[in-house]
């Protein structure tokens, strides 16, 4: 996104501004109006210094004019997580240039700039992982790197993540805490068959990607053998999803006798209701996919990270691994675009018969 603001007492014209826009952008580029003084410019597949050169020569030809017009350049997506929990290399795909107030070097540095520009690829915590929950309770903070020329670049990623609202996150505390209790007999009858029939833990633990692709400890009952993800490269081949990000087997040898049955059922999915419970999901909401998927996400699927993960959505109850990746995607955007309470109810209420058919749960 590029979006220009005459400076103010300088003058400007919108209209003129975008006859000089259209003489550079590319046919999959696209410009409109966010407000009744902006101009917003997509630029996909453009990095931070791309979208510079594209709003300083637009900024000069207008300067010819005696119009006025400032500028920041913003980068999405970024920070996607690695496996390991640390952070992979910037990869912008959309750039963005906004207001930067009337000679456009007002920068907002009081979120703190990122240490360890992930540009350089360096890894480990850093101060956005840090304060994570309050980027998220302010999605429009404006957080600052320094891109490859020293010009200053935001993440928009942040404006774009859409924080749980308020009713919702009340649900999920009162249903997950109200479950759990409820289940506690069932979690414990599942333990024990768990240890009974294989060695190895209760409960499989593993980081997933929540909001905003940050990493998270995702919780499962174990229905694999302990040896599951080392067999899974020689198994590849089988993957019934080939060149997608994801990994499924209709048949997989990986998976316990007792894990067949908890995965047909469902129960495999039950202690989510703790990640439900302290933030890290939601009860309803796109499944929160492997750090090692994301990496492989085109740009537009990156969407689905936009909203918090759920125990169901309309996947679930459209017949899960049986449905491709991008459908799948696609599914989870459109959550994304018509969420609302009413259509939580009815894939809640959808979901007991998805769980009850076990139509795709493999």
């Amino acid at each position: 996104m590029v979006v220009f603001l005459p400076a103010v007492g300088r003058g400007g014209n919108l209209g003129r501004l975008v006859q000089v826009l259209r003489q550079r952008m590319r046919i999959y580029d696209s410009v409109g109006q966010l407000d009744s003084r902006r101009l917003a410019l997509l630029l996909p597949e453009t990095d931070s210094d791309g979208a510079w050169t594209f709003a300083d020569d637009a900024i000069d030809r207008l300067a010819e004019e005696s119009l006025s017009y400032s500028c920041e350049v913003y980068s999405y997506p970024t920070d996607w997580a690695r496996q390991d929990g640390s952070r992979a290399p910037r990869r912008p795909r959309l750039a963005a240039a906004t207001d930067a107030g009337q000679n456009g070097d007002t920068v907002d540095e009081s979120a703190g700039e990122a240490a360890g520009d992930s540009a350089t690829g360096t890894s480990g915590p850093s101060p956005r992982d840090r304060d994570s929950q309050a980027m998220m309770a302010e999605p429009s903070l404006r957080r600052l790197r320094r891109g490859a020329a020293g010009r200053p670049v935001h993440d928009l990623g942040p404006v774009l993540v859409q924080p749980l609202p308020l009713g919702k996150r009340l649900v999920d505390i009162a249903v997950s805490g109200a479950l759990l209790v409820l289940l506690a007999p069932l979690f414990a009858t599942v333990a024990f068959l768990i240890k009974l029939t294989s060695p190895g833990p209760v409960f499989f633990k593993q980081p997933r990607a929540g909001l905003g692709g940050r990493p998270f400890p995702f919780y499962k009952f174990r229905s694999m053998y302990i040896d599951a993800e080392e067999r899974r490269k020689a198994l590849q081949g089988q993957n019934i999803h080939k060149g997608q990000p994801i990994f499924k087997l209709k048949h997989d040898p990986r998976i316990t006798p007792i894990g067949r049955l908890l995965r047909r059922s469902s129960i495999d999915e039950l202690p989510q209701l703790y990640n439900v419970l302290v933030g890290d999901m939601t009860l309803i909401g796109p499944r929160p996919p492997r750090l090692d998927e994301v990496e492989k996400y085109e740009p537009w699927q990156r969407r689905r990270l936009e909203v918090m993960g759920g125990l169901t959505c309309i996947w679930q109850v459209s017949g899960r691994s049986e449905i491709g990746f991008e459908d799948w995607v696609r599914m989870d955007i459109q959550y994304q675009e018509k969420r609302s309470m009413l259509l939580d109810l009815k894939l809640l209420f959808k979901t007991v018969g998805a769980v009850l058919s076990g139509r795709g749960a493999y």
